[in-house]
């Protein structure tokens, strides 16, 4: 039976989540929570949730499942993802555990770095769906919830510190899809001395990861763009990055400019990357959309300048993304791969000046992320179209013609 259900769930790069049409139930996220608690070394869970009804139901399940595995749990009730991956990093969680309405119901793992989980720890809480007997522990053993919901104070404190010396004469605009959000950036930014006014304007995703803009001139900038500048005022201060490994090339070639490193992790297995995602753990602005906006003004501040003017330190390039999933799943499909590109620490790749290709595999078996980059949408469109085509003779096409 429990072998059937977990037949029903996948986990992806973002998290568990139903396939082949079934949708996530209570009762399997009270499984759930029960597998995560019984897992070696967790003793200490947070859980958050979206502002969605069906986040509700599923946070509400997953944490009668923790209580029966006799694990400590810190409720941090309704915050967006970035703030419940601050906190997992903050206070050092063995886990974290985090509820969305997305895709009909999408439930995210961290690890104690405020990182999404290794594919290890994954498949330790799939396998225990497995075990005929279920470790329940007596109700009178059930520890008490810990009531973490003032834990926002500390990030907006976080959120305070990252302008020292205040935006006094700066202006800006501070949009967020999450209206609750919203109105701490504003306040953060407003208590700061800084000025609403509409341009240029931050916009920060539901989730509060990303942040995209538009700048005094119109220029539009997005995610990947506001990201490689934060990197970049980082390698002025002399200190290296850690970033995920879709993040774009453009770091790698403001890391050499500057003499710094740019590491990259990833969500499949991090037994090496221990030192990587220890640096990313501390440069938790880097995956924080209303963090690295605050950072950029406070540069702006800092420099006199507007965001335009700031921007331009950024080399051009134009990201493509597309997967590729392999139908017949030869065995040695990285190294047919190799063909097209070089074998690199993680997938295959190559790269120049102005351009790039990345071919990486994702957590789901014989699914590939091709990531295209190059100065023109052009270019990226066509190089990642051209290269799905070829992965497609590799892996498929060719089985296909014996």
């Amino acid at each position: 039976m429990k072998k059937e259900i977990t037949k029903k769930f996948t986990f992806g790069e973002r998290g568990l989540k139903g396939k082949e049409g079934a949708t996530l139930t209570p009762m399997f996220c009270v499984q759930l929570g029960r597998a995560i608690g019984n897992v070696a070394e967790v003793s200490r869970v947070a859980v958050g949730h979206d502002s969605s009804t069906i986040a509700k139901a599923l946070y509400h399940a997953i944490v009668a499942g923790l209580c029966s595995s006799g694990v400590q749990i810190w409720d941090l009730g309704q915050v967006v993802a970035s703030q419940m991956s601050f906190a997992a990093a903050y206070v050092n969680m063995s886990a974290c555990v985090y509820v969305s309405g997305v895709d009909e119901g999408t439930i995210e793992l961290w690890g104690s770095d405020g990182l999404p989980s290794s594919l290890v720890f994954e498949q330790a809480i799939m396998k225990y769906f497995s075990l005929a007997n279920s470790n329940v522990i007596a109700l009178s053993q059930y520890h008490d919830i810990a009531d973490m919901r003032g834990f926002k104070m500390v990030y907006q404190q976080v959120l305070t510190d990252l302008a020292p010396i205040g935006l006094v004469g700066v202006q800006a605009m501070i949009n967020c899809d999450d209206r609750e959000s919203e109105r701490m950036f504003r306040d953060v930014f407003l208590q700061l001395g800084g000025t609403i006014k509409n341009r240029p304007i931050f916009h920060v995703s539901r989730d509060g990861r990303q942040v995209t803009a538009i700048d005094e001139k119109n220029r539009n900038y997005s995610s990947s763009h506001l990201l490689a500048l934060g990197c970049l005022l980082l390698f002025e201060k002399g200190e290296d990055v850690a970033v995920p490994y879709e993040a774009p090339y453009a770091i790698d070639r403001l890391a050499k400019h500057y003499g710094r490193a740019c590491y990259r992790y990833n969500y499949v297995s991090d037994e090496t990357q221990y030192e990587i995602r220890a640096l990313s753990k501390k440069q938790y602005m880097l995956r924080d959309g209303m963090m690295l906006t605050l950072m950029i003004l406070n540069e702006m501040k800092r420099r006199k300048v507007d965001f335009g003017e700031l921007a331009e330190k950024i080399p051009p390039f134009v990201e493509r993304q597309a997967v590729y999933a392999s139908v017949h799943c030869p065995g040695k499909d990285q190294d047919a791969l190799a063909s097209i590109a070089p074998a690199q620490t993680w997938g295959v790749g190559w790269s120049t000046d102005c351009q790039s290709l990345r071919i990486l595999p994702q957590k789901a078996k014989n699914r590939w992320l091709i990531l295209a980059e190059a100065t023109h949408s052009e270019i990226a469109d066509e190089l990642c179209q051209q290269t799905k085509e070829k992965i497609a003779d590799l892996l498929d096409r060719n089985i296909e013609m014996l």
